[in-house]
């Protein structure tokens, strides 16, 4: 699941030359608007990447489609940090586009840079996983930087919901993997602890990493990631040695709720800059 190094380069120049306006939206990737404006993109996924969705043969999603959300002072001359939101691979609740609808305000408003990719056709859930995941974000990252240059050494933060928090916590891993820099995970309705099995399969689990502050967030009525999965997933994640893990349980049942990632992501960058 690691990118070749010697692809780079390529990978970036297929990147470039395969941007184009606009998007074709999927019936069901129709969440609420937020306020923020959303920037929407279409970008081709080059050969290296298909072959990382497709575990080794190229895969039949050709094409990422992306929506970017900037805070409201954005001015590319400064750093910001960038939040990669991903969804479950649950058939229906699978857009990461449209979850990332429902935390862009709350980032927006902290000063965070917002990005989401989903593949340009219907997928089986077998065929939504990690690697597929991966290859959308580093597609996603490499069309941002095209905007917006500085984005090749920004900050990174991964999050989702469900699902999504497990692709976040190995979507970290793989990132810094690939030597970008990750300052904190965001897994909110989650049953089982990722983050550390994801940095033992890239063999990334040393002191720096487990320094990357890992959020934890549910609902005191939800029966599908209860509350004791969360503390289980707190233990665990405290047992392999992560120094920063915060559980916030909050009121309500399996269900998205974007006001506590503000206090995650001010947290976040609270521990990176102290670090």
């Amino acid at each position: 699941m690691r990118l070749p190094k010697a692809t780079a380069v390529l990978f970036f120049l297929s990147v470039c030359l395969a941007l184009c306006g606009g998007t074709r939206v999927l019936a069901k990737d129709a969440p609420p608007k937020p306020a923020v404006p959303i920037k929407t993109l279409t970008v081709e996924l080059p050969q290296v990447l298909r072959e990382v969705a497709g575990n080794g043969k190229a895969s039949p999603v050709t094409h990422a489609l992306i929506d970017i959300a900037y805070p409201p002072a954005f001015d590319a001359a400064r750093a910001w940090p960038i939040l990669v939101i991903n969804a479950t691979s649950d058939l229906k609740f699978n857009s990461s586009r449209a979850l990332m609808h429902r935390y862009a305000d709350v980032a927006t408003a902290a000063g965070w840079v917002v990005i989401a990719a989903d593949a340009n056709r219907e997928l089986v859930v077998n065929q939504d996983n990690v690697k597929l995941r991966l290859a959308l974000d580093s597609a996603a990252l490499a069309a941002l930087q095209l905007k917006w240059p500085a984005a090749a050494e920004a900050p990174l933060a991964f999050g989702g919901f469900s699902g999504g928090a497990k692709h976040s916590g190995w979507l970290a891993a793989a990132f810094v993997a690939q030597e970008r820099k990750v300052i904190g995970v965001f897994q909110a309705g989650i049953n089982e602890e990722s983050f550390i099995k994801a940095g033992k399969q890239f063999k990334v689990d040393n002191a720096d990493f487990l320094r990357i502050p890992v959020f934890l967030l549910v609902g005191d009525r939800d029966r599908m990631s209860t509350p004791n999965a969360h503390r289980r997933v707190e233990k665990q994640l405290k047992k392999a040695g992560a120094q920063h893990v915060k559980l916030e349980i909050i009121p309500g049942p399996h269900y998205v709720n974007p006001a506590p990632l503000k206090g995650a992501l001010e947290w976040f960058t609270s521990i990176a800059a102290g670090a």
